[in-house]
């Protein structure tokens, strides 16, 4: 019922700290907060928590900005190729690679036949 009461969440909070105490295989029973039904295993209390915290944004109403036009913007002058190196060198080589999989180390090794068509590709 942590979703219901400050009081409820500090609760946890202290069975949190003291977890270590405690046998590996024991959690909290978790309460649907609209039906009070009980969450007993792992992956009811995964499911519940996911939907408690990560609930589904509702649908965007976009009727309001249809043949909308923006006349003042502000002119964004193109990144230059130096700025693609610049920021290829800077980063840490050995850090883990982002969603594309491509390392740092791959794009510093490779950045002076990439720049060009990255620059190209960010502006």
């Amino acid at each position: 019922m942590a979703a219901t009461s400050p009081k409820s969440l500090w609760k946890i909070a202290k069975w949190a700290r003291n977890r270590e105490n405690q046998p590996p295989s024991v959690t909290p029973i978790i309460k649907y907060p609209s039906t009070s039904k009980e969450a007993v295993k792992p992956e009811e209390k995964t499911a519940l928590l996911k939907e408690t915290f990560f609930p589904h944004p509702p649908e965007v109403d976009l009727s309001d900005i249809e043949n909308t036009r923006y006349d003042d913007q502000i002119p964004m002058p193109d990144i230059t190729e130096k700025e693609v190196l610049n920021a290829i060198q800077a980063v840490a080589p050995l850090k883990a690679p982002g969603p594309n999989g491509i390392s740092n180390k791959a794009l510093q090794a490779a950045a002076y036949m990439l720049v060009e068509h990255l620059a190209t590709l960010i502006n």
